[in-house]
């Protein structure tokens, strides 16, 4: 069996330094009789604006990726138009309503690199492949009332020299 020693503490008093900040308020009122109350911190007056709700946070790369996926799935004729429609501004929706690619070989999404140029949008560039060809993928999205939307979509590969489908 191991034996415990207990040593007393060394006696300690506080500097004569001032505290730099006087403590926060914790309480404004004396609790109601029979009822506990909350230890929460009262704010210093200043408010900040914080983003608080899911769809004012920027999504992350795996995310935009999801999203860029079911575009392409949707260009390439493996998913509805209207499974997109709550991701894609109403003029994308249009055209890729008008520009479904028959069944064929499919997009796959490889890799995906993002910017945000400005506040409240998200530019993100996507390598894609379909069968042996590989093409680049490119998107804009921006954040509305609604959360974030997809407003302009491209899947860039030559058909013929010049040419780029657009959607």
């Amino acid at each position: 069996m191991t034996a415990v020693w207990l040593r007393p503490l060394a006696p300690f008093e506080p500097t004569g330094r001032a505290a730099a900040k006087p403590p926060r308020v914790r309480h404004r009122f004396e609790d109601p009789d029979g009822q506990l109350s909350l230890d929460l911190e009262l704010s210093s007056g200043r408010r900040r604006r914080t983003l608080t709700s899911a769809h004012e946070l920027p999504p992350d790369n795996q995310k935009l990726g999801r999203m860029i996926r079911m575009i392409l799935e949707t260009c390439d004729g493996r998913r509805p138009p209207g499974q997109v429609r709550p991701l894609v501004s109403l003029a994308l929706y249009e055209r890729l309503v008008d520009r479904r690619r028959a069944l064929g070989a499919s997009y796959t999404m490889r890799t995906i690199h993002t910017c945000y140029p400005a506040d409240g949008a998200i530019e993100a560039c996507a390598t894609v492949e379909a069968g042996p060809r590989v093409f680049a993928a490119a998107a804009r999205f921006e954040r509305n009332a609604a959360g974030w939307r997809c407003c302009r979509f491209e899947v860039l590969e030559t058909k013929e020299r010049g040419q780029r489908k657009s959607a």
